[in-house]
């Protein structure tokens, strides 16, 4: 355990617990963000048939060109939330690790 001043320790909990929390605010968000991402993903629908024979099999579904890129930037638009919620979530976990090494455990 390392050494720790006291007189500071005070502001320096306070520091740790406010960005603790902001950290955990915005995984929230990001989780939310996510989730209403992925039920508008699910909700796409391939189209029919599109005139001029435009229609492709991307991904293992037959969809219109207009379909495909609307699903590709919600596919996009997912992977970046779920990768800041992943980063927001790590420095949370880091912070509240670097807190209880501070303030310190005796058994």
């Amino acid at each position: 355990m390392r050494s720790v001043d006291t007189e500071y320790l005070h502001s320096d909990v306070v520091r740790s617990l406010t960005l603790i929390h902001k950290l955990d605010e915005n995984y929230t968000n990001y989780t939310t963000s996510l989730d209403s991402i992925a039920k508008e993903y699910t909700a796409l629908k391939p189209p029919s048939g599109t005139p001029n024979g435009t229609n492709k099999l991307k991904h293992g579904l037959l969809c219109a060109d207009q379909t495909y890129a609307k699903a590709e930037k919600l596919r996009k638009d997912m992977a970046e939330a779920l990768n800041m919620a992943i980063i927001d979530r790590e420095e949370s976990v880091a912070e509240a690790s670097r807190l209880y090494d501070t303030v310190g455990y005796k058994e």
